[in-house]
């Protein structure tokens, strides 16, 4: 059931599938945080960091796309707002979204050595804004 209501938070178009790579719950008291990483079969892969408060629907919150490119220093900047809001939850942010401290230290190497570099896919959410 969770699955399904993850899955429907992240469709863009009806017709949408999803392969999960990872899909991960973490419950912390009244709210829940979930980390899913696949493919969607229209634009490729994904990461997504979806929130949920009490009884409402799933939102995400953060996402990293296969599509376009960003910068190593949007990505870090992003990728470290991704680690606070997990740490939030009161659980380590590589247990439920495995790599992400590498993933957010190497973004933060490559921006000293060149910040304009594009390193990253189309990054939604996070120190942005909301998605959804």
């Amino acid at each position: 059931m969770e699955r399904t209501a993850i899955a429907e938070a992240l469709r863009e178009h009806p017709d949408m599938r999803f392969t999960f790579r990872y899909l991960r719950v973490w419950r912390d008291g009244n709210r829940a945080i979930a980390y899913a990483e696949g493919d969607n079969g229209v634009i490729g892969g994904f990461k997504s960091l979806l929130t949920r408060d009490g009884e409402t629907g799933w939102h995400t919150v953060w996402a990293e796309g296969d599509g376009g490119s960003d910068s190593c220093a949007a990505g870090a900047r992003h990728y470290a707002w991704a680690i606070a809001l997990i740490r939030s939850y009161h659980v380590a942010p590589d247990r439920l979204f495995p790599g992400v401290t590498r993933q957010t230290r190497d973004l933060e190497r490559a921006a000293k050595t060149d910040p304009d570099l594009q390193c990253v896919g189309d990054l939604e959410g996070g120190p942005e804004g909301p998605l959804n």
